[in-house]
């Protein structure tokens, strides 16, 4: 079941604690996490938390200054957005390696720029 409104604010700031913790801490947390929203009803979310707490905090095992760049997607998004954006200026492509050309010639140039 969804999480309710009232609850909204207690489960987020549970699940925050997770991430201020090193490993050794977070296995805990995230233990007493999930112990505490099966008990609030929320099986589903307590689910979702054990299966993929240590993919959401694997941008930890990088220095930190990288960190705001590995955990966003904005830069994908970005990259996406422009490819799309691109492609529909040319419409049809007449086989699989057009668009893969375009689209790496898009890659290149925001590298350049980057």
């Amino acid at each position: 079941k969804r999480i309710r409104k009232k609850d909204k604010t207690k489960v987020i700031n549970m699940v925050k604690k997770i991430f201020e913790w090193d490993y050794n801490e977070r296995v805990k947390e995230s233990e007493i996490v999930t112990d505490k929203l099966r008990e609030m009803g929320y099986d589903k979310a307590a689910n979702a938390i054990e299966r993929d707490v240590e993919f959401a905090l694997t941008y930890k095992g990088f220095p930190r200054g990288h960190w705001k760049r590995i955990r966003t997607t904005n830069l994908s998004e970005r990259i996406n957005k422009e490819i799309k954006r691109r492609s529909r200026v040319v419409g049809a492509f007449p086989n699989d390696d057009s668009f893969l050309r375009l689209a790496v010639s898009i890659l290149m140039d925001i590298n350049e720029d980057g």
